[in-house]
């Protein structure tokens, strides 16, 4: 597969819309604990280009992997240890911290880094850039000016003034595993052949081009050489393509001839750059150019101005000063920082360091194209005049290059013209960082970032800046697969623009008025979002296969953002969570930021071995421990509690002591002893001829390498090379160590305000959801799509009685699917071929879209299919009749769903479901017309006082009132006029018989106008109950008046009693006709009728109708607030108050509406939708979200239908802790209304030269203003506080997980240092505390569980949890059950009181054993089945199988075994 470059520097002349003055920097190498050679790089940069350390000769790199592999070592964090990265002693440290001999350094630290250092102290190191710092000044203070360039020189310092006690060989071969840089390098030397230089110098400048190029890989594809010189005049000795290896290179250097003239440097340096780069350099290669001169030039201004044209053309140039040089001309010529780009020689000997030098500038320094000449890279032709540059990479995303804009050295906003740089991207992910400071901006240090992903991408408007500085961009790229794309092509195009812009005045019409365009104008134009805000985060593979959990490789770093990680579970699913306080995820911790690391490959403990891991030790930071079964092991403790075990490198083995891997000395028998120490000899051979034994003055022995290709030897005391060893030239076949992770940026998102459309979020059909908002859900769902118009509140009731609204542990028992509602295998196929249920079938097909002869046993794991299923069961058996009454509900539980279950046992678990309240304004409206009878009529009444009575009635709950109607209506009493049972009764017993017709139109009007307009409660439901026989004087009257009370918000109910006109019920009642239509048969069902009244209208939505008042607008208050002032004309306001537990409402809109959300110390959610009329985390189309100071603005539109949008306002109170020092005694939400669409009717246009327009995405680019109210985010959900709840008192009870406080599609996940990680769910699922997981995962679990013991064996392996077998026998106490969470844990929880664990059903059963069996054959023969115990309230029941099993009687009742039945206690027979 072709990829990409991994990494790309760009510099551009940019100013405009996103940077201006000084940028904030994104500075990791002031983290704590930062480390990896990524760091490293940023910190060596920074301390060489600010000069500190001028003339580091690359020891600080090399310094850096030695002492710690770049912080990667296990030991560079270890406890008590604060030297960093770099190693420095507290004892070194404090060398340095007075400054003494460091004058001048610490003040540029001070001036430029404003870091004070005598007041920095040793527990700083830990952060990179002072652990750096520390060891430069060290160095400085131990070498002066001189410190060594010859690896060789440098090891032997290090020996001796750092690292007391090591060999010198040890530091050579370390280094040699530091991977080098290569790149592509077209160098040019301009040498000077003048008379000041001298014949010998000359000779030597000769052999050292020679020697440079020697370790330079020369070729096409690699470096190429060309040489200039200079003396009177210049002259070009060779181009690029002249030669192409060494042995022709050589050559062609020996034959260039000493002039001993003039010094004319200048025209040295133009001839290099117009004759040699800008016509034979390689399109993408980088520019280099060596000037080999003593600095005294014919004419320094005129050096020193050709020099500045260079640099600006992209040529690094480097100054080499040799023989008797000017300093000050070897500065103006050189490219900054001077220290690293002017080197003066000591000596030809340190021309290796040269070299490197060379190859880490170069490889690093940027290609500039400049916008005045055409250039292309890697042949693609650039056409720059032309408008467009296009430039596409193909390349291997493990190399590395480098690349460079420059626009035209023109004020682009004085000439009108503007430099716009793309990036689109094809299979992959692009991310930019960018500094004005920083010429190497990386993920570590940069100024700002954006992401172009596939299909979005990355724009920036380019301009110069006010003081000409350049901007440098670093381009990070990834592959990326992408499901149902062919890519085998990942690429991305970088293309740049130089184009003229007129002045575009972007302004918006109101009216026909002209006026500034606000941030509100842009809050209803979502193409604006789309196209200018759009963040594009691309869908992420999930890693979580079978095999990677079987290798129980459960933590991957997210493909392009490591401030972000994912986690699996053992159910294939991921989990992406965002480190702590914008930390990195490392992979060898498998967690973010200051952890310690190690990146040796590791395997999980076994069981064998006790876990050191404890919470205690990992909170003391203590991460490591010996392996006791093998010296040359470790356990490394991540900071999730898991112990992994780990390999020491080749001859290593682990001290506890160091917390490291030392030198394996043990095998062989110790040579060190005192007097050969005394006699000099330190050093003694090892069985394998490279490696040899040192003694330290301890005389402990260690074991060392040689350097590559040499053996030691005994008599020299050192490795010497090997007779037939071949000396390679440094550098030729080196390889950048690339950090392949891929980086991603997060973008503000934009918030978006939308006409809605259906685009429905349906958690009903997510495998194995589960609880009461799916239940309901699901309930209304089949119930207002009239699936099962008379299940008379069983479908719900059978939910909790089957498996607790899925909660149960068995719901998802292996090998059976029968979901939810536990529908068995035989009875779904019964229904699969609908017959008798055609209807319903059809039904499904039409308004759910599911062929229901396709479904699949297997497919009732999702909720709608197991509600559906039972639903058509329930009515195949009952057809139209399902009882309504609990009991007959019971029986037929018993008798058709559940047998070999009592209806006592359905009885008691209905009770156990939470009751919904509110505040219900119930009106009756009485039919008291002739054609109703007089009988009826009191039957009416009677009906009336039995519904009341099953009430609360009183001014915080139900209030009731009456109308009655014949030939007109009346109103009886109204809202509030009795609040006692007894009261009410007397009132209703009142209600006269009139016997005339029956104007029902006068009855509903006569409620709408007189009763619910006159004295309803304002934040009280509205309901009305018309009781009537169907056959008015007038239907069409009847239904326009019942059109009025349902816009009005009223909800209606049509009870049809005696012989009944069903057509006008159904026009009457409000939708769905199936649940608010009733035929009452029988008054004994009148409990169903009140429960599905409560049920109803506690989920009424409340209508909003925003419309010009005469007075002062209505206030609609919930949740008990104390209602608002009045706001101004064309506004309603709905307001709430907030409580610690989740609040919620409903509202219907029907007109076209603006609304704007605003909250005090808490969050809401407003979920949308036009189709439910109870929108909810589980079903709604759309949803926006309000937090403190952060509002939401939805404009809605009424739909061509005229079908009113439905909204639910789900509201949390934030925790003090969140709210920070605000006052949140008034913790309440505000949502305004307003009439009409307040920003939709203003027209945004973009004016450009008088000539009006259709704006795009770069007029609002060009704009920070208007970028800034487009983007602003308005959600403001990650900027509120939340609080740690991680404490060491959480963590040693082993509570590690938590709920988010405010969004159930989050957790909390805490590690061992007490960070908490906040981690989303997958796929917009909600989190169960009880499973500590997210969504469809087995049974959520509530109550008390506690850790498995350590000496009972974990059951929860990778294959148990992937079959879904999440619950196990515990082998010390059968009333308890260890419960495996998702990620493998293993709990133990105890089985409620008298029940034990029964692994066959998956449940705890009751105790049967404690009792001797009475269950025989010889009994049931005789129709004895029932026995008593001791508790008299309470029997044993035999099955067939002559099971005992323990039952319960029902309330008031004893067990009487002369009857066989339980009887009322008073009448009790025991037996």
């Amino acid at each position: 597969m072709n990829r990409w470059r991994d990494s790309l520097v760009t510099v551009l002349f940019i100013g405009g819309f996103l940077w201006s003055g000084c940028e904030s920097l994104t500075d990791r190498t002031l983290e704590e604990r930062a480390a990896g050679a990524e760091i490293v790089q940023a910190v060596v940069d920074i301390i060489r280009e600010n000069c500190i350390y001028p003339n580091d000769r690359v020891f600080l790199r090399r310094l850096a992997f030695v002492q710690s592999r770049d912080g990667l070592d296990v030991g560079t964090f270890r406890p008590g240890f604060y030297g960093g990265i770099w190693q420095v002693d507290e004892s070194e440290f404090n060398l340095t911290s007075t400054c003494l001999g460091l004058e001048h350094q610490c003040k540029i630290i001070k001036d430029r880094l404003n870091i004070q250092w005598t007041s920095v102290a040793w527990q700083n190191l830990t952060k990179p850039l002072y652990s750096g710092l520390a060891a430069s000044l060290l160095l400085q203070l131990r070498a002066g000016n001189n410190t060594p360039g010859a690896a060789d020189k440098q090891a032997q310092f290090w020996a001796n003034n750092y690292q007391h006690g090591k060999t010198e060989s040890f530091f050579l071969t370390e280094i040699q595993k530091i991977v080098g840089v290569t790149c592509q390098i077209d160098l040019a030397f301009i040498v000077d052949t003048s008379g000041s230089i001298g014949y010998f110098n000359f000779i030597d400048m000769l052999n050292f081009m020679k020697k440079v190029t020697r370790g330079l890989t020369i070729g096409q594809s690699n470096s190429q050489v060309a040489v200039v010189s200079f003396s009177n005049s210049a002259r070009l000795e060779f181009g690029f393509e002249d030669h192409l290896d060494h042995a022709s290179l050589e050559k062609a250097i020996n034959f260039i001839s000493y002039d001993a003239g003039g010094t004319a440097t200048s025209q040295g340096i133009k001839l290099a750059r117009e004759s040699v780069f800008q016509t034979s350099s390689r399109k993408g290669a980088t520019k280099v150019a060596l000037v080999i001169t003593d600095g005294s030039s014919d004419s320094f201004h005129h050096t020193g101005t050709e020099a500045k044209i260079t640099k600006e053309a992209g040529v690094v140039l480097f100054a080499l000063g040799i023989g008797n040089i000017n300093k000050a001309e070897l500065n103006a010529i050189a490219s900054p920082p001077e220290c690293t780009h002017v080197i003066v020689l000591a000596g030809f000997s340190e021309i290796d360091n040269v070299v490197q030098e060379i190859e880490k500038a170069a490889c690093r320094a940027p290609i500039v194209v400049d916008s005045n000449s055409v250039i292309g890279i890697n042949g693609t032709n650039v056409d720059i005049h032309g408008v467009r540059l296009n430039i596409t990479y193909q390349h291997q995303i493990d190399a590395m290059t480098t690349l460079a804009f420059v626009t035209q050295r023109t004020d682009s906003n004085a000439t009108g013209t503007h430099n716009v740089l793309e990036v689109k991207v094809n299979c992959g992910v692009v991310q930019v960082y960018t500094s004005y400071e920083n010429p190497h901006p990386s993920s570590v240090f940069y100024g700002q970032k954006l992401t172009a992903t596939d299909g979005h991408p990355a724009l920036l408007f380019l301009n110069k800046t006010s003081d000409g500085r350049p901007l440098y961009l670093t381009s990070v790229g990834s592959p990326y697969s992408i499901k149902g794309k062919n890519c085998s092509d990942s690429n991305y195009h970088t293309t740049f623009a130089h184009i003229n812009i007129s002045k575009v005045e972007v302004v918006c019409k109101e009216d026909g008025n002209e006026r500034p365009c606000t941030k509100q104008d842009f809050e209803f134009q979502s193409s604006y979002k789309d196209m200018v805000c759009r963040s594009g985060e691309m869908n992420i593979p999930n890693p979580c296969t079978t095999t990677a959990l079987q290798n129980k490789e459960l933590y991957h770093p997210h493909p392009y953002d490591d401030t972000k990680f994912i986690r699996c579970d053992y159910q294939q699913k991921m989990y992406v969570i965002h480190c702590p306080d914008g930390q990195r995820y490392s992979k060898g911790t498998d967690a973010c930021g200051s952890t310690p690391m190690t990146d040796v490959e590791k395997v999980s403990l076994g069981s064998e071995v006790t876990n050191p891991c404890t919470p205690q030790s990992l909170i003391n930071h203590q991460f490591f421990f010996a392996f006791p079964q093998d010296k040359t092991k470790y356990i490394h403790c991540d900071v999730w509690g898991h112990a992994w075990v780990a390999n020491c490198s080749s001859n290593m083995e682990w001290s506890q002591a160091k917390q490291t891997c030392i030198p394996d000395v043990h095998t062989l028998s110790n040579p060190c002893t005192q007097d050969k120490v005394d006699q000099g000899i330190t050093m003694f051979p090892h069985s394998d001829p490279h490696k040899y034994i040192h003694c330290d003055n301890a005389l402990n022995p260690w074991v060392q390498a040689c350097t590559p290709r040499t053996v030691f030897n005994f008599d020299s005391q050192n490795c010497v090379w090997e007779t037939a060893a071949t000396l390679c030239c440094f550098g030729q076949n080196s390889k950048m160590d690339v950090d392949k992770k891929p980086r991603f940026v997060v973008l503000v998102l934009c918030f978006l305000s939308w006409t809605l459309v259906v685009s429905a979020v349906d958690r009903t059909r997510e495998d194995r959801a589960v609880g009461a908002d799916i239940v309901q859900a699901v309930v209304d769902i089949i119930r207002e799509n009239c699936i099962y118009p008379n299940d008379r509140i069983f479908l719900r009731r059978l939910a909790y009685v089957e498996s607790k609204d899925g909660l149960n542990t068995d719901t998802f028992r292996p090998n059976f699917y029968g979901g939810i509602w536990q529908v068995e295998k035989s009875e779904f196929e019964s229904t699969r071929h609908c017959y008798g249920i055609e209807d319903m079938c059809r039904l499904i097909q039409e308004k759910l879209h599911i062929d229901w002869r396709s479904v699949g046993w297997h497919d009732l794991t999702k909720p709608l299919y197991s509600g559906l299923a039972a639903s058509l069961r329930l009515q195949q058996i009952a057809g139209n009749s399902t009882p309504g009454v609990l009991e007959r509900q019971a029986e037929f539980w018993v008798n058709n769903y559940n047998k070999g279950k009592y209806p006592y046992q359905f009885i008691s678990e209905v009770q156990k479901i939470p009751q919904e309240k509110c505040q219900i304004d119930l009106a009756f409206i009485l039919d008291g017309s002739g054609s109703i009878t007089f009988i009826n009529f009191l039957k009416i009444l009677d009906f009336v006082k039995n519904v009341t009575k099953q009430l609360e009635i009183g001014p915080n709950a139900v209030e009731v009132a009456a109308v009655s109607f014949s030939d007109y209506a009346r109103v009886e009493f109204g809202f509030g006029a009795f609040n006692t049972q007894n009261a009410l009764n007397v009132a209703i017993d009142s209600i006269q018989y009139d016997a005339g017709g029956t104007n029902t139109a006068s009855g509903i009007r006569t409620a709408r106008l007189g009763v619910f307009q006159h004295n309803s409660r304002p934040n009280a439901v509205k309901v009305g109950l018309v009781i009537t026989d169907g056959y008015s004087n007038s239907l069409n009257s009847t239904v326009l008046e019942a059109m009025y009370a349902k816009d009005d918000g009223i909800t209606l109910f049509a009870i049809g009693i005696g012989d009944v006109n069903e057509q006008e019920l159904h026009e009457v009642a409000s939708r769905p006709n199936c649940t608010h239509v009733f035929l009452i048969a029988q008054f004994s069902e009148i409990d169903s009728l009140v429960y599905e009244i409560m049920k109803a209208a506690c989920r009424a939505p409340v209508m909003i109708n925003v419309v010009e008042p005469t007075e002062s607008p209505p206030i609609t208050d919930i949740f008990g607030s104390t209602p608002a002032t009045s706001p101004p004309k064309h506004t309603t306001n709905l307001t709430g108050n907030l409580t610690n537990s989740t609040t919620s409402t409903f509202v219907k809109l029907r007109n076209s509406t603006t609304m704007n959300v605003s909250v005090n110390c808490g969050i809401i959610h407003v979920y949308v939708s036009y189709d439910n009329p109870h929108p909810s985390p589980v079903l709604y189309s759309d949803k926006v979200t309000a937090t403190d100071g952060h509002p939401a603005i939805l404009y809605i539109n009424q739909t061509v239908a005229g079908r009113p949008v439905y909204l639910a306002f789900v509201g949390t109170q934030l925790p003090p802790e969140a709210a920070g020092l605000k006052n949140c005694n008034d913790s309440k939400f505000t949502a305004t209304f307003t009439e009409g669409n307040t920003g939709g009717h203003v027209e945004i246009i973009c004016r450009e030269n008088n000539v009006e327009r259709e704006c795009t995405k770069l007029d609002f680019t060009l704009s920070e203003k208007y970028k800034e109210f487009i983007c602003s985010s308005t959600g403001g959900i990650n900027t509120l506080t939340i609080t740690n709840p991680c404490t060491a008192t959480a963590i040693q009870s082993n509570q590690m997980y938590f709920p988010h406080p405010y969004d159930d599609t989050k957790f909390i996940k805490c590690d061992y240092q007490q960070k908490m990680y906040i981690t989303q769910c997958p796929n917009g699922e909600r989190y169960h505390q009880g499973s500590h997981s997210c969504g469809s995962t087995t049974a959520t679990i509530s109550g008390d569980k506690t850790p498995l013991d350590h000496d009972v064996t974990n059951p929860c392996s990778a294959q148990a949890l992937m079959n879904h077998q999440f619950f196990f026998a515990y082998s010390k106490d059968n009333t308890k059950f260890i419960h495996c969470d998702v990620w493998g844990h293993a709990w133990v929880m105890d089985c409620p009181s008298n029940l034990i664990w029964n692994q066959q059903t998956q449940t705890c059963i009751e105790d049967t054993h404690s009792s001797s069996n009475p269950c025989t054959q010889a009994m049931l023969d005789q129709g004895i089945t029932m026995f008593p115990i001791k508790d008299p309230h309470k029997y044993i029941h035999c099955d067939n199988g002559l099971n005992p099993w323990v039952q319960s009687c029902v309330g008031g009742t004893v067990f009487s075994y002369a009857s066989q039945n339980c009887v009322w206690d008073t009448a009790s027979g025991l037996g």
